[in-house]
């Protein structure tokens, strides 16, 4: 919520487009929280260090190279950007600003408006899912929530100021902590 409301503030949040894309989205978010919810969490251990290779090998490549997504292609697109983002969220980021500055060709800076107010939107369903489950962590969530908050509100401001050459250098900047943080333990 704060970073969307950073970005309104800085008046760059593509409203209509967002929510188009968040629709399909939420669709697919429902359901990987679903399935989330079923895994052992010997299971999810797997899914998840296979996920973060496969989010810090997406994170190589720029968004301008893939296809324009409209219609139907863009449906199923952000259909399964939500599945990833309700059973995981794990570099959602990533393929969020695939979809959005690659196949809808939006600039960065609205790209992450954007990518905020789509990852908000799926995100509350998705809480209800876990919340049912009884796989929700309060004191936790809340901690990693104030730590996130601030976090977003003040990149939200530093796009807007620096634009879109910044953001790819910090998109660069956090794949490769992700890769050292996923490949440390093998040297230790």
């Amino acid at each position: 919520m704060s970073a969307v409301w950073g970005f309104h503030r800085g008046r760059v949040v593509p409203w209509v487009l967002a929510t188009r894309a968040a629709v399909p989205a939420v669709l697919g978010g429902l359901v990987g929280s679903y399935i989330a919810t079923r895994l052992s969490a010997p299971a999810m251990r797997v899914v998840l260090s296979f996920a973060i290779v496969v989010v810090a090998l997406t994170s190589l490549f720029r968004p301008t190279l893939v296809p324009k997504l409209d219609g139907w292609k863009r449906d199923v697109a952000f259909v399964g950007v939500g599945l990833w983002l309700g059973f995981l969220q794990v570099g959602v980021g990533f393929l969020l600003l695939a979809c959005l500055a690659g196949g809808m060709r939006m600039d960065l800076v609205r790209a992450n408006a954007a990518k905020v107010l789509i990852v908000l939107i799926v995100t509350v369903p998705a809480l209800a899912i876990f919340g049912a489950a009884g796989q929700l962590y309060w004191r936790e969530g809340l901690l990693v929530a104030a730590g996130n908050m601030t976090g977003a509100l003040i990149a939200s401001q530093l796009a807007i100021k620096k634009g879109a050459a910044w953001i790819r250098w910090v998109v660069v900047f956090a794949a490769v902590l992700a890769i050292a943080k996923l490949l440390a333990p093998l040297f230790t």
